[in-house]
């Protein structure tokens, strides 16, 4: 495993509203009340992921190595976003916690309160769709 660290690359807006639509899509599965808590919680965990690359990817950035990137995406898209959002971020990276212990944690983890994650997430969405949206290209920015 190598440690996750930001590089700088040339600002790809079609990447970014590829990333975008799939964080939308996630966002949308893991909002499916019927899937298990858990499913959840990573389905919204990667709707944060992919919405994060997005902003990356618009703004001339992307994550390499593996060892701590997901919270490194977080840290770096807090930084790009404009305002004060350190209560969503902070609630964005206890999600990305409970997401690793549903996922990797042997015998059965607790089932998660999915309805704050998910919260935390549409407001992310709609942050990362007024960084992201000006700078689409015209066919993406009206999907």
């Amino acid at each position: 495993m190598t440690h996750a660290r930001a590089e700088r690359v040339e600002p790809d807006p079609w990447l970014a509203a590829g990333f975008l639509a799939r964080a939308k899509k996630f966002a949308a599965d893991g909002s499916v009340e019927t899937l298990s808590p858990e499913s959840r919680q990573i389905l919204m965990h990667s709707a944060t992921v992919a919405g994060c690359d997005a902003v990356l990817a618009v703004s001339g950035r992307r994550i390499e190595g593996s060892d701590g990137g997901h919270r490194l995406r977080l840290t770096e898209t807090q930084l790009l976003l404009a305002g004060e959002h350190d209560e969503l971020f902070e609630v964005l990276d206890e999600a990305r916690a409970i997401r690793n212990e549903v996922s990797y944690a042997p015998g059965l983890a607790a089932p998660p309160d999915v309805e704050e994650t998910a919260a935390a997430v549409r407001e992310l969405l709609g942050l990362i769709e007024e960084h992201v949206t000006p700078y689409l290209p015209d066919w993406k920015a009206e999907s």
